[in-house]
């Protein structure tokens, strides 16, 4: 399976795999800036939420704070009243008492339902007899909390220093403010007044609205009582872990759901109000802005495919024209010429396609021209191979006329053509360098019988290069130029001297004469020139040898010409070192 997605992925095409690449890149950068951008905007609605809430919890603390010394200062007005009335004198009737006190109750809940809100649900008063009187509002008795039950929580309070307390009760519905009622003059506690508050009344602003529910608020003391409490807050483990926490932001857990709280003290109490919201409701909002970061995210996805799409376009473009141009090129068109799109990396490429193409030409151009010349030069020596049978027949007559006339000079000048002809029509590209050495031999000594003897032939051969294999007719061209243009026959004191040594792994045949010599132009010209042949045997020029040794062996090898006017000219033939037949590149 993974050699077969390998081999999937391998053979697409530049642009799809590209196209692949960059869609694999989108995908990922765009999953990452998503999720990020996700995570951003949620912790920043989370904070913004818990600003908001922080705030608003100081709006109601502010609140909550003035309201209840708004209470403190009714209910103290309130106990001083009934103090300076002497309402509460066990030596009334309790008849007169209940009127008494009723009248002052009433008196009391009118005054503050008309100064502040219509807050307080009952207000009770008990002396120290431990009777309780009660007040209503809209003077219906609709309101009911068990005697026993506000004894002791006065019963619990009556230690403390403070002259007031508040308590819950236990419907969480409303919550107890407690003042004791002290004579200002002998300081005797005369009884208690209690003040029955709605809740709500503290978890309303002022000409405002709120954002938070009141059933996410909660009060609560530093002794962990709850003052006002929901479902969560009321848990006494909760309670703690609140009361133990110095931040004003934290989390809760209960029953698996988290919860983010915000909390903040009331001035000069001893009270936390405290707003708690779940996560889940918290961030309720948050798939909204989830759905939108993932619609942005596919449209920019979108818009950058389609821009890498245009891109490796104009990238594979270059590419598709040179493999278009290129299968061109192995039909045998070698002509076709790339002209780019870009001027990038791939556009250089297809110039440089361009430029190989030119020099492809040209070297096909080389190698046809070199392939001509070749040919030439084998046609050359082929010429001197004219019909060989007819010649043989005839010259072979001439010898045994020669010898059945006892000519030996004329056998032996017949012998030595036979030999030459015989060698040229053999048609071998290499012989040895005794073969070449006898080939001269029989050539000058045809030479010699021309010239009467007017030159001197020297040999100087290595023993070490004698069965060295060369090509055939380097030597004959070069002595030819000696006879024919070096010497000055009409002297009769001319030298050809012919060494042959190995140097380095090179074969150097050298062909010395003591002739007219010639100018640096001249010899320059004749290696240059082509077309420089004599009317010898073969015609085979000097310019040619040296083109056929360089065509066959490099450019390392080849002929050089030394010459100095008066004094005569050494022309130097440089060949490979072999040994052996087999190491012949055919």
């Amino acid at each position: 399976m993974k050699n077969r997605i390998k081999y999937f992925f391998l053979s697409l095409k530049i642009k799809k795999k590209f196209m692949l690449g960059m869609l694999i890149i989108i995908l990922i950068l765009s999953s990452c800036i998503g999720k990020l951008t996700f995570n951003i905007s949620k912790e920043l609605i989370k904070k913004n939420t818990i600003e908001l809430t922080s705030e608003l919890l100081n709006q109601y603390a502010e609140n909550i704070y003035n309201k209840t010394e708004a209470l403190r200062k009714t209910a103290y007005q309130a106990s001083r009243e009934f103090v300076k009335n002497n309402s509460l004198d066990n030596n009334m009737h309790i008849s007169d008492i209940e009127v008494v006190i009723n009248r002052g109750l009433n008196d009391m809940v009118s005054q503050y339902r008309s100064s502040s809100s219509d807050s307080i649900e009952a207000v009770c008063v008990t002396g120290n007899d431990g009777y309780f009187y009660w007040g209503h509002k809209d003077n219906i008795n609709n309101y009911y909390i068990d005697d026993d039950y506000i004894r002791k929580i006065i019963m619990r309070h009556s230690n403390e220093e403070e002259n007031s307390f508040w308590s819950p009760t236990e419907n969480n519905e409303t919550i107890l403010f407690v003042s004791k009622m002290v004579s200002p003059e002998s300081l005797i506690t005369h009884g208690y007044i209690i003040l029955f508050i709605d809740k709500d009344y503290f978890l309303t602003l002022d000409n405002e609205t709120s954002s938070i529910s009141n059933d996410q608020i909660a009060i609560v003391k530093e002794n962990s009582e709850v003052l006002i409490k929901d479902d969560i807050l009321g848990k006494e483990e909760i309670l703690q872990n609140i009361n133990s926490m110095p931040e004003k932001i934290f989390s809760i857990v209960d029953n698996d759901v988290k919860y983010s709280a915000v909390s903040t003290k009331i001035k000069n109490k001893d009270w936390k109000i405290i707003s708690i919201i779940s996560e889940k409701k918290l961030l309720s909002n948050i798939n909204h802005l989830k759905t939108i970061i993932t619609l942005v995210c596919i449209i920019i996805s979108m818009v950058a495919l389609i821009i890498a799409y245009i891109i490796a376009g104009g990238v594979t473009k270059n590419i598709r024209l040179l493999e278009k141009n290129m299968k061109k090129v192995e039909d045998g068109n070698f002509n076709v010429r790339v002209k780019p799109t870009t001027y990038d990396e791939v556009g250089l490429l297809s110039l440089r396609f361009n430029y190989m193409m030119k020099k492809i030409n040209e070297l096909i151009d080389t190698v046809y021209v070199e392939r001509i010349r070749k040919q030439e030069a084998e046609f050359e020596v082929l010429k001197a191979q004219i019909n060989p049978h007819f010649l043989y027949n005839t010259l072979g007559s001439v010898k045994w006329l020669s010898r059945m006339q006892g000519q030996k000079k004329i056998e032996d000048m017949v012998d030595s053509l036979i030999y030459i002809l015989r060698t040229s029509v053999k048609g071998d590209k290499y012989i040895t360098v005794d073969e070449e050495l006898l080939y001269i031999n029989k050539y000058i000594y045809l030479q010699k019988i021309r010239f009467e003897d007017r030159f001197q032939m020297i040999y100087n051969i290595a023993e070490n290069i004698r069965n060295c294999y060369i090509l055939q007719f380097i030597l004959q061209p070069i002595v030819e130029n000696s006879i024919y243009h070096g010497l000055e026959i009409s002297k009769g004191d001319g030298i050809i001297t012919i060494n042959g040594y190995n140097k380095d792994k090179t074969i150097v045949l050298e062909v010395v004469d003591n002739g007219v010599g010639m100018t640096e132009e001249q010899s320059k010209k004749i290696i240059a020139d082509e077309d420089t042949k004599y009317s010898g045997l073969n015609s085979i020029g000097i310019a040619n040898v040296d083109k056929r040794i360089k065509m066959y062996f490099g450019n390392t090898y080849g002929i050089t010409i030394k010459s100095e006017l008066g004094k005569g000219t050494i022309v130097s033939i440089m060949l490979p070192y072999i040994e052996n037949r087999c190491d012949l590149d055919d």
